[in-house]
């Protein structure tokens, strides 16, 4: 009963962005959705130190962490796909301030976690942009590691 009911929700929810004539989500739809994530990401900006990344939140408190937790580059890597939707200055401006604080974990080879710490869609951003270069060449600490293993 308990899974019927949870894969009707299910259904529900997804049929609620389908547009019912071309059976695929509307970019209206995405586009809202994408407009209410800009803003929760915004006030989850506004609430953590420039050297912390949001990680949670649990009652009702809100949790951050350094660049060394292994999830540190979702956060960073989400902005860089909200500039890209928004165009918005102010992503730009947390992407390379955040940046500051995690680039320095690019050269950590103490853990199997870099590649979710640097994450794809972050890096894509920094090789993007002329500033940062000289990092495409810079991001051995990944493959230190799993050669030290191997």
């Amino acid at each position: 009963m308990k899974n019927s009911i949870l894969i009707l929700f299910l259904l529900s929810i997804i049929s609620l962005g389908k547009d019912d004539t071309k059976n695929e989500l509307s970019e209206k739809f995405i586009a809202e959705q994408l407009e209410f994530c800009a803003a929760q990401y915004k006030l989850m900006a506004e609430d953590c130190a420039d050297s912390l990344f949001p990680r949670s939140y649990e009652n009702g408190k809100f949790i951050t962490s350094k660049s060394d937790w292994w999830c540190s580059g979702f956060f960073p890597g989400s902005l860089v796909y909200l500039y890209e939707f928004s165009n918005e200055q102010y992503f730009k401006d947390q992407i390379l301030n955040r940046f500051k604080y995690l680039e320095k974990e690019k050269y950590n080879t103490s853990d199997h976690d870099i590649g979710f710490k640097n994450i794809l869609q972050f890096w894509k951003y920094v090789k993007s942009n002329k500033r940062y270069n000289h990092i495409q060449t810079n991001n051995f600490g990944c493959c230190k590691f799993f050669i030290k293993k191997i």
